[in-house]
C-alpha cells in the first residue's frame, strides 16, 4: 500500500489530545498536544541518545483523520549532532520520522519509509539544526495499521576539539568554526529534508573564513557563510554573514570548537536572504 503524504509534526504540535503531564526534560510534553479525534495520548514520554524504546502501535495511539496511527517521543539535541533513528515492526512496515519539538513550529527535518513488514526503517545521520526538543515518530505510514514496534536512537556527539571537515561540513579559521547546513525542499512532494554540501570557497589559508553550500555539491552554490575575525581591526568577536541564493527553507549551524558555543540561523521557505551576527562569537 503506498505511503500517504504524512503531517505528523503538525499532529504533535497541533493536533493531540490528553490530559495536561508534568515538565518533561526540560520542557512541557502538554506543548505538543492539542485535539483530534482519537481520545487516548500518543506522546510516549522521552527517548534519549542510546536508548531503544518499545511500544505499540494501536488504536489508543493518536490518529490523524486519515486513520494513520503513531505513538511519538520527545527528545533532546544539541545543534550539530548527528542522529540516527531506526525503527522496525515485525507487523508493519515502519515509517520513522523526526520533527521540530519546539511549539508553533511543525516543520518535518527527515523521514524514512519501508514497505515491507518487519523492515527497518532508518533516518541515518542527520545532523541536527537547534539545540532543544525534536519529535520522533513511528508509523504504519498507511490507515488503520497497529502492531509491537523497537525505536532506536543512537547519536554522535558534538566534537569539542577542532573541526573536521567532511562532505557536510566546513571548517573556517584554521578549523576553529565548524559549519553546516540542514535543508528542506518544499517543492517535493512530500517536502524532502537533507544536508547541503559544503567545503571552504579555496582550501588553504589564501581565503580561510568563507565556505558555500550546495545540493549536488559545494560548488553548485546556494548558500555561501563567512566567519570574519575582528580582532585585527581592533575588536573581539568572531562576525558571522550568511546569504543564500535560494528559497529553499534551510538553518545554518555554526559552533566554536574553542568555546563550544553554537548558534543556528534559520531561512525561512520561500524566502531570499541572509543576514549577519555580531553578538554570539566573542573571541575571548
Amino acid at each position: 500500500m503506498r505511503k500517504l503524504a504524512l503531517t505528523f509534526a503538525i499532529l504533535i504540535a497541533t493536533t493531540l489530545y490528553a490530559q495536561p503531564k508534568p515538565a518533561i526534560s526540560g520542557y512541557d510534553i502538554e506543548d505538543l498536544q492539542g485535539k483530534i479525534v482519537a481520545l487516548t495520548p500518543c506522546a510516549a514520554g522521552t527517548v534519549a541518545c542510546g536508548q531503544t524504546a518499545t511500544g505499540r502501535v494501536s488504536v489508543d495511539s493518536c490518529r490523524t483523520s486519515s486513520n494513520i496511527y503513531a505513538v511519538g517521543y520527545a527528545f533532546n539535541g544539541t545543534a550539530g549532532q548527528k542522529v540516527t533513528i531506526s525503527g522496525r515492526s515485525p507487523e508493519f512496515a515502519a515509517t520513522v520520522i523526526l520533527a521540530d519539538g519546539r511549539s508553533g513550529n511543525n516543520t518535518i527535518y527527515a523521514q524514512n519509509d519501508q514497505f515491507v513488514d518487519g523492515a527497518t526503517a532508518t533516518i541515518s545521520g542527520f545532523t541536527l539544526p537547534y539545540t532543544g526538543p525534536y519529535i520522533i515518530l513511528i508509523t504504519p505510514g498507511v490507515p488503520v495499521e497497529f502492531g509491537d514496534y523497537t525505536l532506536t536512537v543512537t547519536c554522535e556527539n558534538v566534537s569539542s576539539g577542532a573541526c573536521v571537515a567532511n562532505a557536510t561540513t566546513a571548517c573556517l579559521l584554521d578549523g576553529r568554526f565548524r559549519v553546516s547546513i540542514a535543508f528542506i525542499n518544499q517543492f517535493a512532494n512530500p517536502p524532502a529534508p537533507g544536508n547541503f554540501l559544503g567545503a571552504k570557497l579555496v582550501a588553504g589559508s589564501q581565503n580561510p573564513d568563507v565556505a558555500t553550500f550546495g545540493i549536488s555539491s559545494a560548488q553548485a552554490i546556494e548558500v555561501v557563510v563567512r566567519v570574519q575575525d575582528t580582532r585585527p581591526f581592533g575588536l573581539n568577536r568572531f562576525d558571522i554573514y550568511y546569504g543564500g541564493l535560494t528559497d529553499l527553507e534551510y538553518t545554518v549551524s555554526v559552533t566554536d570548537t574553542v568555546k563550544g558555543t553554537t548558534k543556528t540561523y534559520r531561512n525561512p521557505p520561500g524566502t531570499v536572504g541572509g543576514s549577519v551576527d555580531r553578538t554570539t562569537f566573542t573571541a575571548n
